[in-house]
């Protein structure tokens, strides 16, 4: 999955087991690398905006990573 999807990701929590003894997998939380949209479009199509707060949203329509954080300190950095 990590080579074949360019997965950056995966996160399992957590797993239960049917009576039949199959594995069920919960919740998972998966990440894909964003450069590697060209090659993953059939992953990328299926990205929630409405799941994300919407100004990281808009700030990857720039190429630019936001984080939101509480209080008044604000932080820029580069590199």
């Amino acid at each position: 999955m990590f080579l074949g999807c360019d997965c950056t990701q995966l996160e399992v929590n957590p797993v239960a087991e049917t009576p039949d003894g199959d594995v069920v997998v919960c919740d998972a939380k998966v990440n894909f690398d964003d450069n590697a949209e060209f090659r993953q479009k059939s992953i990328f199509e299926r990205r929630d905006f409405s799941q994300e707060d919407p100004r990281e949203v808009e700030a990857s329509k720039y190429d630019l990573n936001y984080i939101g954080l509480d209080g008044n300190i604000g932080c820029m950095v580069n590199g």
